[in-house]
């Protein structure tokens, strides 16, 4: 059988009719009638005000400008995450505080609560796959002590926290439709304003830091530069895909949530010793996000993973953490290191990534589940893989 890729962007099959209709209109370049169509479908699934940006990266940038983040400002965000988690923030020269994260890899509020200090200005909950913390939790804390709750949702398109979608909690938040999402656009994201107060400001630093959308909507009489800002605006053709996959954004995940359920039912019991799948907490629902299994040892996973890849199946592993970067090492005063990563390490050397995307056929899934079988069976004991018996108990 052919190889099994990890991803593959979710394909329906009219992208090139939508791109076609833009390719033939006049208006090529962002915030056009495609871009609107689907900053209304988020605003109205999210519940609060959302702005399509090139990408989730250029979103964590937005809120950084808008927060007015300097040199000596502290932004708290776990060490497992995407590396521009924390860019966003250390580029306006903040300092950011790395925090542990429990074995699904959300941030830990308790080890948030020991890192705060006068200095900080934000926390950052990411939403690992698809999955969050206690929100209601660290949006009081943030309340109490003072502190803008931001959320990377990158990965939560879909998601809920006790029926109330993720990035709708936060005083800012992101989402991203990078090939690699449930919904795609290619590159893309949008920044979601949940404090209506910074809406307009988010306007400006998206449209290069001037006043042009006041200016369009007539409420200004020039139009000129206000501010610091970039060009984050999403054209036409990325939106244009984008609003074909939100309007069957259900119909996907679906489809992946199906393929992490069977995955778990047919591999959870063969697991070793120590290992286990990422599953979300009680109050999140399964968006399909992401099927990962963590091994206890790091061993296992290369074994795992190089008989995956000499079978034609590619699985993947994620992050490396933050905190043992060379960045990190080659920049110390733009950040702190307190205390043990424990379980930050325990992803970043044993967390595995299976095949999981829209079009992966039934005749795929099993593959890739009878790979993992013989697999998992060659981490518990190499002589039941030459005999091809696989059993629960390594």
């Amino acid at each position: 059988m052919k190889k099994i890729p990890f991803n593959c962007p979710p394909r329906l099959g009219t992208e090139s009719l939508a791109l076609k209709d833009v390719a033939e209109g006049i208006h090529w370049a962002g915030d056009g009638p495609m871009g609107r169509k689907c900053e209304l479908w988020l605003s109205e699934q999210i519940g609060k005000p959302c702005l399509l940006t090139t990408s989730a990266t250029h979103a964590l940038e937005i809120m950084a400008l808008v927060l007015d983040l300097k040199e000596g400002d502290e932004v708290i965000l776990p060490s497992y995450t995407f590396v521009t988690s924390a860019s966003a923030f250390t580029m306006r020269g903040a300092t950011v505080v790395f925090a542990d994260c429990d074995r699904n890899g959300q941030i830990i509020l308790e080890h948030i609560e020991q890192l705060i200090s006068p200095k900080t200005k934000a926390i950052v909950a990411v939403h690992y796959a698809g999955y969050s913390c206690n929100l209601k939790a660290l949006k009081n804390l943030c309340q109490i002590a003072g502190i803008r709750l931001l959320e990377d949702g990158a990965q939560s398109i879909g998601g809920t926290y006790k029926g109330q979608p993720l990035c709708s909690f936060g005083d800012l938040a992101c989402l991203s439709f990078h090939e690699t999402k449930n919904v795609a656009c290619g590159e893309g994201g949008a920044i979601v304003i949940g404090d209506e107060k910074l809406y307009e400001r988010v306007l400006e630093i998206r449209e290069k830091g001037t006043n042009r959308h006041a200016f369009k909507r007539g409420i200004a009489d020039k139009y000129t530069w206000r501010e610091q800002g970039s060009s984050y605006v999403l054209s036409e053709f990325n939106a244009a895909v984008l609003n074909l996959q939100l309007n069957s954004m259900n119909k996907i995940i679906k489809k992946r949530v199906e393929i992490v359920a069977t995955y778990r039912n047919h591999l959870e019991s063969f697991l070793p010793k120590g290992a286990y799948f990422l599953q979300p907490p009680e109050y999140n629902n399964e968006t399909g996000h992401m099927a990962a299994i963590v091994f206890a040892d790091p061993a296992q996973r290369t074994a795992f993973t190089s008989f995956c890849a000499s079978a034609n199946v590619q699985v993947a592993s994620h992050y490396v953490c933050l905190h043992q970067s060379p960045f990190v090492a080659g920049h110390q005063s733009l950040f702190k290191v307190s205390g043990d990563y424990l379980n930050t390490e325990k992803l970043a050397y044993g967390l595995v990534r299976l095949p999981v995307f829209f079009n992966l056929e039934n005749e795929e899934i099993m593959k890739v589940v009878e790979v993992c079988k013989l697999a998992l069976a060659m981490t518990c004991n190499s002589e039941r893989l030459e005999s091809r018996e696989v059993h629960r108990e390594c």
